[in-house]
């Protein structure tokens, strides 16, 4: 991992936790284990690190989508349940990033974050409508739901997974999130 490498994954982990405010330039360069005028040759504003840590955001999530649902050696159930898991359960970082930054635009900020957003947001609902479509090509998910009502279910569950922890402090397992995967999943599939 070069150094701008480094510097955009301790940025994502430290606005993650301490917010764009509580973020400070002295943090990012220490976590990076470099000096301030270092990271001042790669960065000249918090503003620029943090619109790039958005940005490969954005386009780290939409290529996991792609890559997800271009792997034609699962069925449609299997992808579902990998883009939940992947991507929601497994990458904490990413996952405050998102929720912190999607309630709280930093002033100054709120245009690009939430165009930035808005353009995940296309891209997702398009990947996901090719997922959904096949599989009711294939017989696996029950036709009389709309796309959208299954999108929607979909990421309310994400967001209930991603959150539940922390909200309620409770600790989940794998067998926790399969066995809620399993009730959302006969919602949608064929009957």
């Amino acid at each position: 991992m070069d150094t701008k490498e480094k510097i955009l994954d301790v940025g994502r982990q430290l606005f993650a936790s301490y917010g764009y405010e509580g973020t400070t330039m002295t943090m990012i360069a220490g976590g990076v284990e470099i000096k301030k005028p270092s990271l001042y040759a790669h960065y000249t504003s918090k503003e620029q690190i943090f619109k790039d840590v958005l940005d490969k955001e954005v386009a780290d999530y939409i290529t996991f989508l792609h890559e997800a649902a271009a792997a034609d050696d699962s069925s449609i159930k299997e992808k579902l349940y990998r883009l939940l898991v992947e991507h929601a359960l497994d990458d904490e970082a990413s996952m405050n990033f998102y929720y912190r930054f999607i309630k709280y635009q930093p002033a100054g900020l709120e245009e690009y974050i939430v165009g930035s957003f808005a353009e995940m947001e296309s891209e997702t609902e398009k990947i996901f409508e090719m997922i959904l479509n096949q599989g009711k090509e294939q017989g696996e998910i029950d036709k009389s739901l709309s796309n959208t009502q299954i999108y929607r279910m979909y990421f309310l569950l994400v967001d209930g997974l991603s959150t539940m922890p922390v909200s309620y402090k409770s600790e989940m397992d794998g067998r926790d999130y399969l066995g809620i995967w399993e009730v959302f999943y006969r919602g949608i599939e064929k009957r």
